[in-house]
């Protein structure tokens, strides 16, 4: 039997993300109802079914909201389910020029990260602190390639293998939902000059206090780590 194509996508789902960029990017303005659903799936090239299959899952990323008599509407910005990660892809372009949104990131890092640092320092196996250190060796390395996506591709990963040695399954979850709002603000801060290199050395010492089983040193470290973030982020939106 031939394995399914991983980069084939449903026509449900190649609708979802055209209307769904076309509302993100305001085509389709908050507030405000969205076309006949004749013209939609005429304008999108699908049947009605594939239209309505595309809308259910706009709604649940809280984009739209679908009533009976009214139509669909598209709901504010402010209620668009930012955690999710096609909502995530499909806003970054506004998410990076918007500094409320991203303070609002600050103050979930805040709560989250240290504890992961915490948590990570108490539980990660040798396994996990192999990857946590391959990780950090892997940011080393690219930090002289003036590669942007690079950076940021590193950068993720090495947080997601610091979330999954905290071995905690609500922060594991809750990581999974925001690492792609994260890249959103690692691509704000590593873009701004010497910015990703400075921080460099914080994940280094990230990572030591791991292995070294330092809770505590690893919390502080990962919070210091943060208002790195923060103060770079404050002289961008200067």
């Amino acid at each position: 039997m031939k394995p399914a194509d991983p980069a084939w996508r449903s026509g449900a789902s190649v609708a979802c993300d055209k209307i769904g960029r076309a509302i993100v990017s305001g085509r389709f303005a908050e507030h405000s109802r969205l076309p006949k659903e004749a013209d939609l799936a005429a304008e999108f090239a699908v049947s009605r079914n594939t239209l309505r299959e595309a809308m259910k899952a706009l709604a649940a990323k809280s984009l739209v909201e679908i009533a009976p008599r009214r139509g669909t509407v598209v709901l504010p910005r402010a209620r668009w389910n930012i955690l999710d990660r096609d909502v995530a892809e499909w806003a970054a372009e506004i998410f990076i020029h918007d500094p409320d949104f991203l303070e609002e990131l600050l103050v979930l890092r805040r709560l989250l990260e240290p504890a992961a640092a915490e948590a990570a320092a108490i539980h990660a196996t040798t396994g996990e602190i192999a990857d946590i250190q391959t990780a950090y060796e892997a940011m080393a390395r690219s930090v002289d390639t003036d590669d942007l996506d690079l950076w940021v591709y590193v950068d993720i990963e090495f947080h997601k293998a610091v979330f999954r040695a905290s071995h905690n399954r609500f922060i594991q979850s809750v990581a999974d939902s925001v690492i792609h709002a994260l890249k959103t603000s690692f691509r704000v801060v590593s873009n701004h000059p010497t910015s990703y290199a400075l921080n460099l050395g914080n994940h280094k010492l990230l990572a030591d206090a791991i292995e070294n089983k330092d809770s505590a040193g690893a919390k502080r470290i990962a919070a210091t780590l943060i208002e790195r973030t923060a103060n770079v982020q404050k002289e961008v939106f200067q």
